[in-house]
């Protein structure tokens, strides 16, 4: 995690990332001082670039996240 005005969650070789439910929820919701997404990208944009951290940072997650998964996971707010 970095630091300075606030924690920021880790994308370089986080284990975390292994589950999709982890990293969709961060950009759903936010967290530390990284604030939540869902106002700024669509679930389409969540889910490449989701895809994307998954396979480069020194991460191997070569399952991609659709877009399914994001609206899936974002429940019942509306994500468009």
């Amino acid at each position: 995690m970095g630091s300075g005005a606030g924690a920021i969650p880790a994308l370089a070789r986080d284990r975390n990332l292994a589950d999709p439910v982890y990293p969709i929820g961060i950009l759903i919701k936010g967290k530390g001082a990284m604030p939540p997404m869902s106002d700024m990208l669509n679930p389409a944009q969540m889910a490449a670039v989701l895809t994307y951290v998954r396979t480069n940072f020194g991460n191997d997650y070569r399952q991609p996240i659709t877009e399914s998964d994001v609206k899936r996971l974002a429940g019942p707010k509306k994500m468009e």
